[in-house]
């Protein structure tokens, strides 16, 4: 059986659908991707061989001071400065993608706010799987595009803005070689090294693979290639199918990594979480083992689906996936993993007992002087479907929480990015199909009650001529600083999928 496209990520979240489908160990052929061969955009991939050229000794990958990337050019005023350096002063992001438990310092001019640019203007169409992570002023892309062979596969590329939206480290493959379909990207940035992670679907059997790669935080690739992911369960490598990674930063320079992973106990894909070195490989346990993943939760019969990690600054974590089997609708569950700890505790908890519900995203509030709040946003399932907000922290059902949406529109595939005392839901409103509304809206939490603040907004409204459609690929959400987050999706029609951003106020 073939395992899902990059084009049916997002379609099977949307539906709800589970991953019963593919089955531990099953083989297939090359999937394909929207763009049937080589991508229509203007200008080709960027070479990786000139992007590496642009390395100095000391491993910096940035383009010649002053250079800009030509995407938008009337948004971005030429300072004449230097690109920035990065910001190494900071430590890593502490939770899924950019805005956990860490200030950042990324300051976009005034004038950027609220308009929507093209992030990369010279890259072939079908660019999908955006993922982003904030490490001072440095804001760093992991993105797909189609492999410059015209096979129908994708390949991971890797790069990095300031905070005006321009490229400061050139786009680069995130791999040496063609493992295979290399899809869904996750990205981390940590206290001495930048990790990649991504799904690969090889052919063989099994067919889904992981990888990861390390590279120094302006970009340098460390090591000579992506290395396979093989962790360690139940006294054994664990050789099953594997895919939907997540990657966070922990404080020490380690990292880890939530993903799904055929367990042949549960016969389904299961929710394992494996704590990784800087290099991005799994300590070892004894010489030539590596240390075992954790198993979120043995359910036999059941598929998880939908991983999503956020890590607090004393390094707990908390983890959400959707649980569902052949005659029971997905529901969202979480729970939380100490730190050193062998198995999360307490039980999975229900995100909303009786509603069926998917695609959860979460966030930990940073700054916060005691506890930080984690925020987990999920999308309602059935006939009324919806945004839902929750405090996670508590670990209970009927936590609070807040609906967000129109009623009787289709509001689906959220994200949440948090701030002091509150923070941002992204997600989408169908048009038709997959065809879709981008819309955002800020909100604020006392601990007690959420409270929406400011409108809904579309960032991608219809035209009479130019639809400007997002595509059904995952939205891409960072926290600045100051209230300010970016925003970045893919749009357009099938094969030409644009990446998209836009800085806005919460």
């Amino acid at each position: 059986m073939a395992a899902h496209s990059p084009a049916s990520g997002l379609g099977l979240a949307w539906c709800g659908c589970a991953l019963a489908a593919l089955l531990l160990g099953c083989t297939a052929s090359r999937t394909r991707g929207p763009g049937e061969g080589e991508g229509e955009g203007e200008g080709a991939a960027p070479d990786l061989a000139a992007a590496d050229a642009d390395a100095d000794g000391g491993g910096r990958a940035d383009l010649e001071p002053g250079d800009t990337s030509p995407a938008s050019p009337d948004l971005r005023p030429d300072s004449g400065e230097d690109a920035p350096d990065g910001g190494d002063d900071l430590g890593p992001d502490g939770g899924e993608g950019p805005d956990g438990g860490t200030s950042v310092r990324c300051q976009v001019p005034e004038e950027l706010l609220e308009r929507t640019f093209e992030l990369l203007p010279d890259a072939p169409d079908t660019q999908i799987h955006a993922t982003l992570a904030v490490a001072g002023d440095r804001i760093w892309l992991a993105y797909n595009l189609p492999e410059a062979d015209g096979t129908g596969g994708f390949d991971v590329w890797l790069a990095a803005l300031d905070c005006a939206g321009r490229l400061v480290v050139a786009p680069r493959l995130a791999h040496t070689g063609d493992p295979g379909n290399d899809v869904d990207p996750a990205l981390a940035v940590g206290r001495d090294s930048l990790l990649v992670a991504w799904s690969s679907d090889a052919g063989g059997d099994p067919n889904l693979l992981l990888y990861t790669r390390a590279f120094t935080r302006h970009g340098a690739p460390l090591g000579d290639a992506e290395r396979l992911l093989t962790p360690g369960y139940d006294g054994a490598p664990l050789l099953g199918n594997a895919l939907a990674p997540r990657l966070a930063a922990l404080t020490d320079g380690s990292f880890l990594l939530a993903a799904l992973w055929g367990v042949p106990a549960a016969a389904r894909f299961q929710m394992l979480v494996q704590r990784l070195d800087a290099a991005g490989q799994p300590p070892e346990a004894t010489p030539g083992a590596p240390a075992e993943a954790i198993l979120a939760r043995l359910e036999p019969g059941v598929d998880q689906d939908g991983p999503a990690v956020a890590v607090l600054p004393d390094g707990t974590t908390h983890l959400a996936w959707a649980r569902s089997t052949a005659t029971e609708a997905p529901q969202v569950v979480h729970t939380r993993l100490a730190a050193d700890a062998r198995s999360t505790d307490p039980a999975p908890v229900t995100a909303l007992p009786s509603t069926a519900s998917s695609t959860p995203s979460l966030a930990v509030a940073p700054d916060m002087i005691e506890e930080p709040f984690v925020y987990l946003a999920f999308q309602r399932e059935g006939a009324e479907q919806d945004i839902l907000l929750q405090d996670a922290s508590l670990l209970m059902p009927e936590a609070p929480h807040k609906a967000f949406g129109l009623r009787g529109k289709a509001d689906v595939a959220p994200a949440v990015a948090a701030a002091p005392g509150g923070g941002l839901l992204a997600w989408y409103r169908i048009r038709s199909g997959f065809r879709s509304d981008l819309l955002v809206r800020g909100f604020a939490y006392d601990g007690y009650t959420f409270t929406a603040t400011g409108p809904e907004r579309v960032l991608n409204p219809a035209e009479e001529e130019d639809e400007h459609a997002a595509a059904p690929y995952g939205i891409a959400l960072a926290h600045l600083g100051e209230g300010v987050y970016l925003v970045v999706w893919s749009e357009g029609t099938s094969p030409r999928f644009r990446l998209r951003a836009r800085f806005v106020r919460g």
